[in-house]
């Protein structure tokens, strides 16, 4: 498959997931965002902070972008993206599952997604989720080393960078393939072209999600919170960023799920072809 067949296929998909399945999937999306924030909520609660870092939180919508590790602590508030990506995955699991029986309902309702998931789900999901949180973590501590022995010097920025990379596209990946792997019981074949083709698909949204963040904290969500007290803000705009999050359920399922399908059509398509 061509880069250009691939990337033209992967967003008319973004664009026909939304208009098929948006009003249709709404109310259970806005439930796994509210079990997103009750959980971010608790990692929080239970995150410490370098006291040198400069970085506000500014309501729970800032853990989805902004990372707050800093020097030689670790802020497990950092693995709110990684949650979020879960849930994602427990809803693109149970959306494709309700499409195959083609169910002819207005709306999917939770539990309507609940109840399409199988046990060995989990256990991909839950695998994907454990070697996020293990990889994050060690991703951290190299950039405090990193720090420690080039601090200042220009290729320390760029290997922050590049590590910054790593802790936001790593778990898109892994849970990408356990997705994959919870759906069809084929064989799985990523070569360096399939990865990068897969991480321009989890780019091109994670990206566009996170130019929609600040536009609408930016422009609107601010607007908004003008009459309200400063020390009610972070609450305010964190039940208005449950509609803003739920918004992303659909594009990240459409870059983890389509993504994975194109990549498979393709390997079949090679395979066919062979003598």
């Amino acid at each position: 498959m061509t880069f250009t067949k691939y990337l033209k296929s992967q967003l008319t998909d973004f664009v026909d997931t939304y208009k098929k399945f948006y009003a249709k999937t709404l109310g259970a999306t806005i439930i796994f965002t509210l079990i997103t924030f009750i959980i971010i909520a608790l990692l929080l609660y239970y995150s410490v902070f370098d006291k040198t870092s400069s970085k506000r939180h500014i309501s729970l919508l800032s853990y989805f972008f902004v990372r707050y590790s800093f020097a030689n602590t670790y802020s497990i508030v950092d693995l709110s993206k990684t949650v979020f990506i879960f849930f994602v995955s427990i809803f693109s699991i149970g959306l494709v599952r309700l499409q195959s029986e083609k169910l002819e309902k207005e709306t999917f309702n939770f539990s309507d997604f609940i109840k399409k998931l199988k046990a060995q789900d989990f256990g991909y999901l839950i695998t994907a989720l454990i070697i996020s949180i293990i990889t994050d973590y060690f991703i951290v501590k190299l950039d405090d080393i990193s720090a420690k022995y080039n601090g200042g010097l220009l290729s320390d920025k760029w290997i922050h960078g590049m590590l910054f990379i790593f802790r936001m596209y790593i778990p898109l990946i892994l849970f990408s393939i356990a997705n994959y792997k919870a759906l069809t019981s084929k064989k799985i074949i990523l070569g360096l072209k399939n990865i990068f083709l897969l991480f321009i698909a989890l780019w091109l949204f994670n990206e566009f999600a996170y130019e929609v963040s600040l536009f609408v904290r930016g422009h609107i969500f601010e607007l908004i919170l003008i009459p309200f007290p400063e020390d009610k803000q972070y609450l305010i705009e964190s039940i208005l960023g449950l509609s803003l999050i739920s918004f992303y359920f659909l594009g990240y399922y459409s870059a983890m799920i389509n993504s994975m399908n194109l990549l498979d059509q393709d390997n079949h398509e090679k395979e066919t072809q062979q003598p």
